[in-house]
């Protein structure tokens, strides 16, 4: 009866044994077909989607370096090139593609900082561009002085603001020559 329950106990340490084995290879195999699908994502130009299998493989075989250092690789190059696109377009005046661009650094990594404080920017942009289209108003009713008084306020809060800058001028020259 010893016996009989040693060999049970035996067996079912092996079935066991057997079990967590298989399913480390199936893992292993998942992890790879995730991380060869991610890579051809990549090559084929879709990055979000490539970045996502990288991750999963990451995920599923933590301690691969291989795919840590892919994955964290192209991430560090995806968002780095998001973030200057971003900067270019905010620069041209271009804020719902500098809008996008951040967004798409966030869905990548939410805590990023530097997209958060781009987003910020942004919302600053708008809100410049709405208080210079009333100065522009005011300059065009002949209320110059008001109209300085929010360029002024608006380059306060962004320096290169190039609408605020132009309509400075104008008031100014506007005032000499009064």
């Amino acid at each position: 009866m010893r016996a009989d329950m040693y060999n049970d106990r035996t067996a079912s340490f092996h079935r066991t044994l057997l079990a967590v084995v298989v399913a480390l290879a199936l893992a292993g195999c998942a992890a790879d077909r995730e991380y060869s699908k991610g890579m051809e994502l990549v090559k084929q130009g879709q990055t979000a989607k490539g970045l996502d299998n990288l991750k999963r493989a990451t995920e599923l075989e933590p301690q691969n370096t291989r795919f840590q250092v892919e994955y964290l690789g192209r991430l560090k190059q995806t968002t780095t090139a998001l973030l200057e696109q971003a900067g270019t377009h905010i620069e041209a005046g271009y804020l719902p593609e500098a809008e996008q661009s951040y967004q798409a650094v966030i869905a990548l990594e939410p805590h990023n900082a530097a997209a958060q404080r781009g987003l910020k920017r942004v919302m600053l942009e708008r809100q410049a561009a709405a208080q210079m289209t009333q100065a522009e108003r005011l300059m065009q009713s002949n209320k110059t002085d008001q109209a300085l008084e929010i360029a002024n306020n608006v380059l306060r809060e962004s320096p290169r603001n190039r609408r605020a800058e132009q309509l400075r001028r104008s008031a100014e020259e506007k005032q000499e020559a009064e």
